[in-house]
């Protein structure tokens, strides 16, 4: 790596100075140098040298390697440490790179990991701090830190579409990092500087066609999502599909209830991935029955699918029971209802017409395999389980094999798929290290990859599913480097099309480069006022509650952009669990503490005693 910035990145660590800044700049155009030579010369100032560390927080394990890898070459002799979570805890470093989940808990466990100890932060991918993030929580914790300088790093700020939602965002984040400025580079300057900007044509390929009767947009509020599918159910107002698909579930339960003693069903659990870990349990304990029990936990897949996605994806859900031999399941339906709603989801799965997604897949890989000789391709979905789906398409294909296409997936380390399939850390890395190599030239993966992950060899993006924001749309496309990439899109949203992501792209430059944070004051009664509305758009969750608190309470955090502290561990004395949780915004701060004889247990006392305090405050 040559030792010299170029000509924009010197410029924009210049303007950076002391002060606390985000830069806006596209996706491999060298924010992490620009991050690594900050480093450098925050901590070789007098003040700092030797007393002050650097902190470098990136969202995902993949990235903290990556980029503890390319600081400590740019800055030789930083001792650079990396740390993620189950590591032994770092010390004798200058600079720690580390995801914002393991820096937490070591927060919480070591007073020498303050914020005092370090002289600067760095965000990597700082639009997180806009979610229920971790990186939100240790923005609010830094806040209150006035010597430790702040820089964020993204490629895209916001995931608003809005004019207005693009000026909240970027004073949301003004106030949350006491940001002095933002910094951007404009095309002019970093094609003068030796970066093209990507200016690419995007393919769409396949129109998106809603299946009839499916949940209407206004009625999709996620913490209702299972009471939402269940009492459409019993009105009868699902989709056929639905309908069919819950059929053949029932009927499995009532073959597994005359096998099983004291079979219960579990659909009656809002937490949607119970239903198929149960089953996964129960085939362990009733090996005898662990044929039926797979394919029941294989349609629950199937049922949980339809009802996350609001009954939209029928093909995903076709595809994910042809490849995983669900319809074997034949012999075991004992009645004629779930039988005749099998035998119609069988010939569904047979028809390639019902395909035509997976169709139009296949075709652009050919395709793009023609046109490369050497096809380095990644195909972003939404869901692990598309991952998963795809990927063993691919490589089942002999067309595609024929023409040596092969494919991997990944998704967030340690996940599971489901109960039976699981992505694990070795797994993972495995299958970038081949796509790095080039012994799988189809990389099929979820958002995991979407930012920092460089393989500078990549010359296709197929975005399988919709876009969701700009951030999607600067980040996944971003992973083709080569100067004669292919950009394609299999799916738009009816209300964000790709050129509208696009003309959202532009807006927001427009509004950064007009955008004054250091002129921004904080308006404490606007705030406040703000923050009433956010929590009476909350209450909602208080008036509706689930029989899962804990998921309840995490929802009304998220909507109500609270700074939340959750800390569970064993009560002196070590018989009980205790639980103790903060809950703070500009209106209010609340504390809760339970103790009960599992972790669980106390989590949810816990979680339920904030509600019943949330309850009496939040306004209605």
């Amino acid at each position: 790596m040559p030792k010299k910035l170029r000509t924009y990145q010197l410029r924009v660590v210049d303007e950076i100075g002391t002060t606390n800044t985000i830069v806006k700049m596209p996706t491999g155009s060298g924010k992490t140098l620009i991050a690594a030579e900050c480093f450098h010369r925050c901590l070789q100032r007098p003040e700092n040298r030797g007393s002050k560390q650097g902190l470098f927080l990136v969202p995902t394990c993949d990235l903290v390697e990556q980029q503890a890898q390319a600081v400590r070459e740019w800055c030789g002799t930083l001792r650079i440490s990396e740390f993620m979570g189950g590591a032994a805890t770092p010390s004798n470093y200058e600079v720690l790179v580390s995801t914002p989940e393991a820096f937490r808990q070591l927060q919480m466990r070591d007073d020498s990991f303050s914020w005092v100890t370090f002289a600067i932060c760095v965000f990597d991918e700082v639009h997180h701090v806009l979610k229920d993030h971790p990186y939100r929580h240790l923005a609010c914790g830094l806040r209150s830190s006035s010597t430790t300088q702040v820089l964020g790093l993204s490629a895209s700020l916001t995931y608003a579409v809005s004019e207005a939602g693009i000026q909240k965002s970027l004073a949301a984040l003004s106030q949350d990092l006491n940001l002095e400025q933002i910094l951007s580079v404009s095309d002019h300057e970093l094609t003068a500087g030796g970066y093209c900007p990507p200016h690419d044509e995007v393919e769409v390929m396949h129109p998106r066609v809603l299946p009839e009767g499916i949940v209407p947009e206004p009625d999709r509020r996620p913490h209702l999502m299972h009471q939402t599918f269940f009492a459409r159910a019993k009105r009868n107002e699902g989709t056929d599909f639905a309908h069919k698909v819950h059929k053949v579930v029932q009927g499995l339960e009532k073959a597994a209830a005359g096998q099983i003693p004291n079979f219960q069903s579990p659909l009656g659990k809002a937490s949607l991935s119970s239903w198929e870990d149960g089953a996964h349990k129960l085939a362990q304990q009733h090996h005898d029955k662990a044929g039926l029990l797979k394919h029941l936990e294989t349609w629950y897949v199937a049922l949980r699918m339809l009802v996350q996605t609001w009954e939209e994806e029928q093909e995903l859900v076709l595809n994910w029971l042809r490849f995983s031999d669900a319809f074997a399941a034949k012999p075991l339906l004992v009645d004629d209802a779930s039988m005749r709603e099998f035998l119609a989801l069988e010939t569904m799965a047979c028809n390639e017409e019902n395909l035509s997604k997976l169709a139009c897949l296949k075709g652009q890989l050919l395709e793009k395999k023609h046109r490369f000789s050497k096809l380095r391709g990644i195909v972003f979905v939404q869901q692990r389980i598309t991952a998963h789906v795809l990927s063993h398409y691919i490589n089942a294909d002999p067309e595609l094999r024929a023409q040596g296409i092969r494919a991997g997936y990944v998704a967030a380390r340690g996940t599971k798929i489901t109960p039976s399939i699981a992505m694990s850390k070795g797994a993972a890395a495995e299958c970038i290290r081949k796509f790095r190599k080039g012994e799988l030239n189809v990389l099929v993966a979820t958002s995991v990859i979407e930012e920092g992950f460089d393989v500078p060899a990549a010359n296709v993006v197929i975005s399988f599913d919709h876009l969701k924001n700009s951030v999607e749309l600067a980040q996944r496309f971003g992973r083709a480097r080569q100067a004669d990439r292919c950009i394609v899109v299999m799916d738009e949203r009816h209300d964000r099309p790709i050129h509208r992501l696009e003309e959202v792209r532009r807006e927001q430059d427009a509004l950064i480069e007009e955008f004054q944070p250091a002129a921004l004051a904080r308006d404490a009664p606007a705030e406040k006022a703000a923050q009433r509305n956010r929590e009476c758009g909350a209450r909602i969750v208080l008036d509706n509650p689930t029989n899962s608190p804990v998921a309840d309470l995490n929802l009304l955090i998220k909507k109500t952009k609270a700074h939340s502290e959750d800390h569970t561990r064993k009560a002196p004395g070590g018989n009980e669990w205790q639980c103790t949780i903060e809950y703070s915004t500009v209106l209010r701060s609340l504390s809760a503490e339970a103790f009960a004889a599992s972790k669980s247990d106390a989590r949810k006392a816990c979680a339920l005693q904030m509600l019943a305090e949330l309850q009496q405050v939040v306004p209605k």
